[in-house]
């Protein structure tokens, strides 16, 4: 077998022959377990690397013709790594590994050596974690940290020249990062190279920054291959940003994609303690709970005025801002299908505008604020809200410096839904983790629109299109919950079943000219035509006798 790369064997095999790396799949795999008494050469699970370090070091050590084009991938057992000393980075994977081999997967939750199954994932019961902290001794609110690095992890390049491939990051926790959060993603600067993460099923929690993004820092530009960061069923949670961005910093003109993802718990001196953008964010079917700021966005912040994505079928609760934007503030805004209840502020509880937004099938509900605007508030620019509950309180808007802001508050929802347990087992409503939001079966919002796009699946990660009424068609629920009832328009009590309990329910609704006995439609639309009349009380017999 000859190569034409100077003579080397080229590819999967070399790597093989070479005697430093397994070859599963036309894939060059490394093994890493720490249990390992006498480390190998990462070839196989019996031959692991105990020290990751070591593991990264051993492909960044060979060639450059051994490692171009090849996939790499980490495979590393569950248990805690942690770097000898204090250093920059706890674990750098060195500038052969991802300047050089076409994609980087590390993979982490494997039972390893001890377990049966050693190539088995849980991301649960054999994690793998990734820790800054050398002594092991971290202890609450960021103390003992003088001996931690000041990140977990890092991405290196080829002399500062070649540009990273995408690496895809799997079952990982990133802990214990000090000074500059957990993990950079990129460089904003285009004279250094750059590298497009993928994170899917990561924790990044009780990391801390200096500066923004005390969890994640993303810099990466956008490119035809996608954003910058993405992230799939991630927790960020109890992160701290001395400045913006608690859990998540985007830095201007990058990307990031987030899908199923929980923030929770971060904290910020300044803005968004969830998260912070100044670049283009996309938000879709995830939780931004009980995070805080001192500034603005105890959940979220935005700044800029771009209009590009958005949050959508999210959940944003228990958020708090010691000044503006309880839930979320900035401008740019764009919400379709969320659910902002109990987050606090001193103006704007639920939101603050500060320039064009707009939220379309959401649901405010009891968010509150100190001074003015429970709901939304702002010096506002234009903004819309179609389709939207913001609540009937003479406080629930303020915008104090708009001269029209009554003329961009459209198509607003006039009553509370019903909703199935908004205080929770407990009947604490401050206690936001067991509150269900969910709406109640037949209430209003349910059923709203047909055709709006508001991603496929709504928060429980059940279809987003389900009607709610025989003879409806599919159509968007308000607020980041789909019900999955589909009922009878005379199963009043939502029992799934019509007898005389839906008749007394249906007479009651009717006399007191209730929305529940509002049956009937217009004719152009096949929602309720907003009055309750004879006709409703005709529909009503005609179907019950039927017995649907």
């Amino acid at each position: 077998m000859s190569s034409k790369k100077s003579g080397l064997l080229s590819g999967s095999a070399a790597f093989a022959a070479m005697g430093i790396a397994g070859v599963v799949h036309g894939q060059v795999v490394v093994y890493v377990d720490q249990t390992n008494p006498t480390p190998g050469n990462g070839s196989s699970w019996a031959e692991s690397f105990s020290d990751l370090q070591a593991a990264f070091n051993s492909i960044n050590s060979k060639p450059m013709e051994l490692v171009r084009s090849q996939p790499v991938e980490f495979r590393i057992a569950q248990g805690t790594y942690r770097p000898p000393q204090a250093r920059g980075a706890a674990f750098y994977s060195g500038t052969r590994t991802t300047g050089s081999a076409s994609v980087l997967t590390i993979r982490g939750s494997f039972g390893g050596r001890s377990s049966a199954t050693p190539d088995a994932q849980d991301f649960v019961s054999t994690a793998t974690v990734l820790s800054a902290d050398v002594l092991g001794d971290d202890g609450p609110q960021f103390s003992n940290r003088t001996d931690n690095c000041a990140s977990v992890l890092s991405f290196g390049a080829q002399n500062g020249y070649f540009p990273h491939p995408p690496v895809t990051m799997e079952g990982l926790q990133l802990r214990g990062g000090d000074r500059w959060g957990a993990l950079l993603v990129g460089t904003y600067w285009y004279i250094y190279p750059s590298v497009a993460v993928v994170m899917r099923d990561c924790a990044v929690v009780d990391n801390r920054s200096e500066n923004n993004g005390g969890g994640i820092v993303n810099e990466m530009r956008s490119s035809d291959l996608g954003p910058g960061l993405t992230m799939i069923r991630c927790t960020i949670a109890g992160n701290h940003a001395d400045r913006r961005g608690g859990g998540l910093f985007v830095a201007p003109e990058s990307t990031v994609e987030v899908t199923g993802c929980v923030f929770r718990n971060n904290t910020a001196l300044l803005e968004g303690g969830g998260i912070a953008t100044e670049g283009i964010l996309g938000v879709r079917t995830s939780t931004i709970a009980g995070n805080t700021s001192d500034g603005e966005g105890g959940g979220l912040f935005k700044g800029g005025t771009n209009f590009d994505w958005g949050v959508f079928s999210c959940l944003i609760v228990g958020n708090h801002s010691a000044s503006n934007g309880g839930g979320m503030a900035g401008a740019g805004l764009n919400l379709t299908a969320c659910t902002i209840a109990d987050n606090s502020a001193s103006w704007g509880g639920g939101m603050f505008i500060r320039d064009w937004s707009g939220t379309r099938f959401c649901l405010f509900f009891r968010n509150s604020a100190t001074n003015q605007g429970h709901q939304i508030a702002g010096p506002a620019g234009p903004s819309y809200h179609n389709l939207t509950h913001i609540g009937g309180d003479p406080n629930a808007l303020f915008f104090p410096f708009s001269n029209e802001p009554v003329d961009y508050v459209t198509q607003l929802i006039p009553s509370t839904p019903t909703l199935v347990n908004p205080n929770g087992p407990d009947g604490d409503s401050s206690t936001w983790h067991d509150n269900n939001y969910r709406l109640a079966p037949r209430t209003i919002g349910i059923d709203l629109d047909p055709t709006i796009w508001a991603y496929n699946t709504d928060l429980d990660g059940n279809d987003r299109f389900v009607p709610g009424i025989v003879g409806r068609p599919p159509a968007l629920d308000l607020g980041c919950y789909e019900s999955q009832l589909t009922l009878c328009p005379t199963d009043i009590d939502a029992d799934q079943g019509v007898t005389i309990d839906d008749l007394l329910d249906f007479l009651a609704a009717f006399e007191l000219g209730q929305p529940l006995a509002d049956l009937t439609t217009n004719g152009s639309t096949p929602f309720p035509d907003g009055g309750v009349t004879i006709d409703d009380l005709l529909f009503f017999l005609a179907k019950f006798e039927q017995g649907c």
